[in-house]
Order: C-alpha cells, then structure tokens, then sequence
C-alpha cells in the first residue's frame, strides 16, 4: 500500500537544510572574529582602502551574479564582506578609529546590503527583492537615527544586525545555485517576514527608550 504522503523533495531538503544555516552560520561569527583580528595586526594601516576594496567587490558580484555568473559572483559578495570585517578590525588593531572611517564603513554597508539584495531579482519577484531591500534599510537607519539623537551607540537592540544578515543572505544564493529557485524563494520568503518582524520589534523598543529619556529630562 502506497503512503499518501507527497514524496520527500529536493526542494523540501533544500529548504530545511538552508533554514538550518540560517541558524547556524551567523554563530560561527565570534569565532571567525579570532582569526579576523589576529590578521589585521598584521596588514597595513590602511582600513578605508579596505573598505572601498570591500564595496567594490561586492558591486562586481551583483554584476556577475546579475549575468548569470552566480559562482564568481558569489565568491565576491564573500571576499567583499571579509574585506568589511577587516576594515573595522584593521582600525581597532593599529589604533586608527575614526569617526571619517565609521562613517564610510556605515555607507558602504548600506550600498553593499542593497547590492546583495539587488541580485535576487534573477529568481525572486520584485516586490519580495523591494521589501527586502528596504526593510533591511530602514531596520539600519532605525538604529542609527536613534544613536544620533542621544549620542550613544545602541548595541543589542533587536537581532539580524548586518553581521547575522550577511550569511543568510549568502545561504540564500547557495540554496538557489545548489537546489533551485523554489527553495531559495521560500527561504528569501521567510528571511524577509524575520527582517520585518525585527524591523517592527527594534522599532518599538527604540521608541520606548527615546521616551522614556525624554520624559526623564523634562
């Protein structure tokens, strides 16, 4: 007798199989953070050229990727987003930070995000790719309006900051290149509802702390 149950499909491992690494790549973070900065005692000074390395790199994958050179494409969204791991790491190492570099560093995360983003439309609708990119947007502006309103750095308000982002967003075109374009939309599916419940999440707690520092200096 035949089972009634549809037949276990690649999409289906495809799916719970990249759900998984959404979980679990963006752990690995703090440990490839060690060998991230024991590298940048060793390069040269020179963080903001890293960045711009970093950003173009990145540009030139969305490109391949946009071509349909998806491999390549995506071997440059992962050295552009280690040259952004470098930049920060590299200041810190050689005592360098400045508020120039933070700034650049912030700019090219924010044009690297949507670049990224931008390369779904090879599989994805554009309405789902559209409130991906903007809602990733906005969750980073939300952050960064309110450390500009009390000078302060916000860290640890709401989850998905661009560090756990960054791997899912790049599972998201393995999934696509491995299994096909229906499991990776279901994931970019799923990864934008979590991007938007954080965004509404983080929304509401930045709120809450403004008010309660305006009601405490009035």
């Amino acid at each position: 007798m035949q089972s009634s149950q549809p037949p276990y499909t690649s999409r289906g491992r495809g799916f719970i199989a990249g759900s998984a690494l959404m979980v679990l790549v963006p752990k690995l973070r703090g440990k490839i953070g060690v060998y991230v900065e024991r590298l940048a005692a060793r390069l040269p000074p020179y963080p903001d050229a890293y960045t711009l390395a970093g950003l173009a790199a990145t540009f030139a994958g969305c490109a391949l990727v946009l071509r349909g050179n998806l491999w390549v494409g995506v071997a440059l969204f992962v050295l552009g987003a280690l040259l952004d791991a470098l930049d920060g790491a590299v200041a810190r190492a050689h005592r360098i930070v400045s508020r120039r570099g933070g700034f650049l560093d912030s700019l090219s995360d924010r044009l690297s995000d949507a670049a990224i983003t931008y390369g779904y439309s090879i599989f994805a609708p554009a309405w789902l790719v559209y409130t991906a990119g903007v809602a990733a947007l906005v969750y980073s502006y939300a952050r960064a309006r309110a450390e500009a309103a009390i000078c302060k750095k916000l860290e640890g308000v709401g989850v998905l900051e661009r560090g756990e982002r960054l791997p899912v967003q790049l599972v998201i075109y393995l999934v696509y290149g491995l299994v096909g374009n229906a499991a990776a939309l279901m994931l970019l599916a799923a990864y934008t509802v979590a991007l938007l419940i954080a965004l509404v999440d983080r929304s509401l707690r930045l709120y809450r702390v403004l008010g309660y520092l305006d009601s405490g200096s009035e």
